[in-house]
């Protein structure tokens, strides 16, 4: 499983782990189809701080 942690208002999306091995766009995409949330409203980091770029893999 892949989890997102939307800081703002404490939730936990999961996601299924084969979005882990695409690149972020696809991750931002899933995020808008199932959370109402547009990938230019989104800022994704990982682990340790780092900003990840649209066209990154997040493996």
């Amino acid at each position: 499983m892949l989890y997102v942690f939307r800081v703002d208002i404490g939730e936990t999306y999961i996601f299924e782990t084969d979005l882990a091995f695409q690149d972020v766009k696809t991750l931002k995409t899933a995020i808008e189809r199932e959370h109402g949330i547009a990938p230019s409203k989104q800022i994704l980091i990982i682990n340790g701080g780092e900003l990840l770029d649209d066209d990154a893999v997040q493996v």
